[in-house]
């Protein structure tokens, strides 16, 4: 395997791995954790990814969450996930600044 995308694809993991640690506890997306877990340890980096995200519309986590998928996203050259993503990030950014005012 070349060196080049063996680095990609650990940068991407590290990514993934830091979003999954930014949702907080909840059972509703118990299953859905697994199911990322399962991915990533098959380097199935996408459906891991896309697992995140829809745990991520579940349970409304931080901006910071959101923007780890996008560099995840980006990384993997998956465009149009990236910009819904982007949106995501977006919308809970301005959640947090409603939040603060």
């Amino acid at each position: 395997m070349d060196a080049e995308l063996q680095k990609k694809w650990k940068a991407v993991e590290g990514f993934l791995r830091r979003a999954r640690s930014d949702l907080p506890p909840d059972s509703r997306i118990a299953q859905l954790l697994t199911e990322f877990d399962g991915y990533l340890s098959h380097n199935e980096l996408e459906l891991a990814l896309d697992s995140l995200a829809e745990a991520g519309g579940v349970v409304s986590p931080p901006g910071i969450f959101w923007n780890r998928l996008v560099q995840a996203a980006e990384l993997l050259e998956l465009h149009e996930k990236k910009t819904d993503l982007l949106h995501a990030f977006v919308e809970a950014a301005a959640a947090g600044l409603r939040r603060r005012s």
